[in-house]
């Protein structure tokens, strides 16, 4: 990849295909596979739109996606804003890690990663988020789930993902444990809604006070 001479910060997005049977599968039990697909579709395009916004800050933006047959399509789907990459590895933690990985060696010295799956993820936020990395070394975003929806680090650290019990509702803890022992300077952002389940999607629903593409959506298939 040929980057930019500044390689200052970066944004790692993980993101797949909104694939009906294949996206929210969780979600679709009870809303059906169709409406879960077009959640995930809405919901994606919402939040990287949001993260095009930061390019115009100088921030390298990276798309990293889950199937590496489906990369002309992924393409066709996002643009051009975006560097593409498949995600490598056998589970979430050494996805993440390689993708850190690659991302570090194109030279970039703040970086953050996020996923596809939390609407309230916006331009500002994430700006807050590279700022907080002023000061710190890492910067974590809970989930009401018991995981995180954005980590950031100034340096490739590996025991961050490894031995973690993915999907659980004690990766945010182990993480914020993992960063206690290092005596690493962190900095803990608001929690927000990682919607996985209709719960999940209703509660979001009554406890956030966007107003975006995603809510119009959900007020339009309740």
């Amino acid at each position: 990849m040929n980057q930019a001479d500044k390689k200052e910060k970066a944004i790692i997005v993980f993101a797949r295909l909104p694939v009906e049977g294949k996206v929210k599968t969780r979600l679709a039990k009870d809303i059906g596979n169709k409406n879960a697909a077009s959640f995930y579709n809405v919901c994606a395009d919402h939040i990287l739109s949001e993260v095009r916004k930061v390019k115009e800050s100088g921030v390298g933006l990276f798309l990293f996606y889950s199937d590496k047959n489906e990369d002309g399509d992924i393409k066709n789907w996002v643009g051009d804003d975006f560097y593409f990459h498949s995600q490598l590895g056998d589970d979430l933690g050494t996805r993440m890690l390689n993708a850190f990985r690659l991302v570090f060696k194109e030279g970039y010295k703040k970086i953050i990663i996020v996923g596809t799956d939390v609407p309230d993820i916006d331009s500002a936020l994430l700006l807050n988020a590279f700022n907080e990395l002023n000061e710190n070394e890492f910067v974590i975003g809970p989930s009401e789930d018991g995981g995180y929806y954005l980590l950031g680090m100034k340096t490739l650290t590996v025991d961050v993902f490894e031995d973690m019990k993915w999907g659980k509702e004690t990766v945010f803890d182990s993480t914020i444990e993992k960063l206690d022992n290092k005596k690493a300077r962190y900095k803990i952002l608001r929690k927000l809604v990682d919607i996985d389940t209709k719960q999940d999607l209703l509660l979001w629903f009554h406890k956030s006070g966007a107003d975006n593409p995603v809510k119009k959506f959900v007020e339009s298939i309740k």
